[in-house]
């Protein structure tokens, strides 16, 4: 999806979101532990210049940061899934499984939230001002409604991965656990470092942009 040469926006339709307020979730965010694993893993590098168009931000976000995730997200479901019931019987493993399993779908409709409906739109509206045509209002109201409900996904999500980091020992694998099991908690605690700086990115980048952005194109 390339948002940055955009020509012609279609509007979007979705449901409204649960109202939220944006600002009040931005840089509020509880404070994580930091995620340890048998050795350093790179984490995502930021999308973009925060400075930029918007277009070219959430471009930055799908193509590394939503790419990226959905790439771990892929790699963490085979390992799991190539654990031996001896694995699955060791403490925590199972829990550390079940978590990562509910993870995985909340952060997948959440992409495709994103991707289908709020990024476009934002898109749209920045495509409205540069070229002088009249922007197409949003089928929520206001940006900040869906804003803010993805804000609090995050939050749900980070309760998720408190759990599975709960459960995993601080993604220490246990005595006995596979080579499988060593590299699905490493790359659980990888994602966890990403995901943090995917959230940092549209909290304190993305969003608070969007918003000025919808206040200076409808007033």
């Amino acid at each position: 999806m390339n948002l940055g040469s955009i020509t012609n926006p279609v509007r979007v339709t979705a449901r409204a979101a649960p109202a939220g307020r944006l600002t009040d979730g931005i840089g509020t965010r509880p404070a994580r532990k930091p995620a340890t694993a048998a050795r350093p893993a790179t984490a995502a590098r930021p999308a973009t210049n925060a400075e930029g168009p918007l277009a070219s931000l959430i471009d930055g976000i799908v193509g590394h940061h939503h790419a990226h995730t959905r790439s771990a997200l892929h790699r963490l479901a085979a390992l799991a899934a190539s654990a031996s019931p001896h694995d699955r019987s060791l403490p925590g493993v199972a829990r550390a499984m079940d978590g990562f399993a509910a993870l995985e779908c909340e952060l997948r409709a959440h992409m495709t939230k994103e991707e289908a409906v709020i990024f476009p739109y934002i898109a749209s509206l920045e495509w409205a001002l540069r070229t002088g045509r009249t922007p197409v209002r949003s089928p929520f109201s206001a940006l900040e409604r869906p804003l803010g409900a993805i804000l609090d996904e995050q939050g749900e999500d980070h309760v998720l991965l408190e759990s599975i980091r709960k459960a995993s020992s601080d993604y220490t694998p246990p005595p006995g656990a596979s080579p499988a099991i060593h590299a699905f908690y490493e790359g659980l605690a990888a994602l966890e470092r990403a995901l943090d700086e995917h959230g940092r990115i549209e909290a304190e980048a993305l969003f608070p942009r969007a918003l000025e952005l919808e206040q200076s194109a409808l007033g």
